[in-house]
């Protein structure tokens, strides 16, 4: 599973791409 700090990883990510 994805733990609280991965989201915020994985949701900087997707913002850098929008």
């Amino acid at each position: 599973p994805t733990s609280s700090y991965d989201w915020y990883k994985i949701w900087d990510s997707l913002n850098q791409r929008f």
